[in-house]
C-alpha cells in the first residue's frame, strides 16, 4: 500500500506525490529509499484528497501540526493538498507546507492566496542566491523563470498573511549564504540554513 502518512521523530509528515520539477543535486531522494525505514515512493502519483484522508483519520490527535513534505514536491498534487489540509484544520490541526515555491508555474496560475488560506506556515526552498545559481543547482524544468517565480510566490503568501520561512543548505558556501540572506531581508521574510547531512540507505 502506498504510504501516504508517515513519521518523522513521532510528528505526522504527508507524502502526496512523487513528482517534482526539481532535480537538486542534494536531494535526499538521490541516496535514500526510504525515510526512518518508511518506503515514501508511490505507485499512484496523484492519489485523491480521499485515498490520503482515509489515513490521516489513522492519526489519533489530528490537533497537531501535520507537514506535506515527502518524496515530491506537495504542489504538483494541489487539488489534494487542499482539500486535506482543509481536513485536517476543520478537526483542530496546524499545516505547515514544505515546497519548491514553484507551484505557479506548475499549476499555470496563481496559487498563493488559497495555499496560504490552509498552510500555517510555509517553508520553501531558496536554494541559492541568482537564477543561473538556482538552475545548476536544482535542474528545474522551468529553467531561470524558477528562482523568480517562487520569489513571488513567496513574497505573495507572506500578503496573505502565511508565516513564510526561505531556506538554504549550507552546502552553497557561507557568501552565498549571506546573499540569500540579502534576498529574504529585502522582502521581508526569514531565512533558515539548513545542514547537508548525507545518507545513504539501501
Amino acid at each position: 500500500m502506498d504510504k501516504y502518512l508517515y513519521y518523522v521523530d513521532d510528528k505526522p509528515y504527508l507524502n502526496i506525490t512523487n513528482k517534482c520539477s526539481n532535480h537538486c543535486d542534494f536531494c535526499i531522494r538521490n541516496d535514500r529509499k526510504t525515510m526512518d525505514g518508511q518506503n515514501l515512493w508511490l505507485k499512484n502519483q496523484t492519489p485523491t484528497a480521499e485515498e490520503i484522508i482515509e489515513q490521516v483519520k489513522t492519526e489519533k490527535n489530528l490537533s497537531q501540526e501535520f507537514v506535506f513534505c515527502g518524496f515530491g514536491e506537495p504542489t504538483e498534487n494541489l487539488s489534494a493538498l487542499l482539500s486535506v489540509a482543509r481536513f485536517i484544520k476543520a478537526n483542530g490541526g496546524t499545516i505547515r507546507l514544505n515546497t519548491n515555491g514553484q507551484s505557479d508555474l506548475i499549476n499555470r496560475r496563481s496559487t498563493a492566496k488559497e495555499i496560504s488560506e490552509v498552510c500555517d506556515v510555509i517553508s520553501i526552498s531558496l536554494n541559492d542566491c541568482t537564477p543561473a545559481d538556482y538552475q545548476k543547482l536544482c535542474h528545474c524544468e522551468f529553467g531561470e523563470d524558477a528562482f523568480p517565480a517562487l520569489l513571488k510566490f513567496a513574497k505573495e503568501c507572506d500578503e496573505n498573511g502565511a508565516k513564510v520561512i526561505l531556506s538554504v543548505v549550507d552546502v552553497i558556501g557561507e557568501e552565498k549564504v549571506e546573499k540569500c540572506r540579502e534576498i529574504c531581508n529585502r522582502l521581508g521574510l526569514t531565512l533558515r540554513v539548513r545542514t547537508y547531512i548525507p545518507v545513504t540507505q539501501h
